[in-house]
């Protein structure tokens, strides 16, 4: 299953993104407890979607056949190694892009739980809950990873102006 996913890589490199999923597909049936086969593919398929969403090209895949598939495989992964942070980060994001907002909301804490000091994971569960509403997001937080430090003067009339 190395093989097939070193080979995978190289054809993803390539640009060849059909001919690496069916690669992986490889690595996964050969070995179908390889988690780490089954979080390359994902992941895969997932940027395969959201390229194909992007550009909507009428050839291939839809693009919500390749994110349904992207997150069996990646559900799969974290029920193969519950201590993998990357496959539960790349299942929110698939969950995010289906609009399974709760579903990608608990993947993604699950990742940020399982790796605290990550913060892409912290920034794209903000931007998730910013998204859905949940407006109570404190702008420090995100302000830090996004805008850098709000200086004193800008929060206080912020504060002033009650927006």
């Amino acid at each position: 299953a190395k093989a097939l996913m070193g080979l995978a890589d190289l054809q993803a490199d390539a640009g060849e993104s059909e001919l690496a999923a069916f690669t992986l597909r490889q690595a996964v049936e050969v070995q179908p407890e390889d988690s780490v086969a089954r979080v390359k593919l994902g992941l895969l398929l997932w940027t395969s979607g959201r390229d194909a969403r992007q550009t909507q090209e009428p050839e291939g895949p839809s693009p919500e056949h390749s994110f349904a598939e992207a997150e069996k495989h990646l559900q799969m992964a974290t029920e193969l190694n519950p201590q993998s942070d990357e496959a539960y980060y790349n299942l929110g994001l698939v969950q995010r892009d289906r609009g399974r907002t709760e579903a990608a909301r608990d993947s993604l804490e699950r990742a940020l739980d399982l790796n605290p000091n990550d913060d892409e994971y912290a920034q794209q569960l903000e931007e998730l809950e910013y998204a859905d509403g949940d407006l109570d997001v404190d702008v420090d937080e995100i302000g830090s990873g996004v805008l850098g430090d709000v200086p004193d003067e800008i929060e206080e009339v912020l504060e002033e102006e009650e927006l």
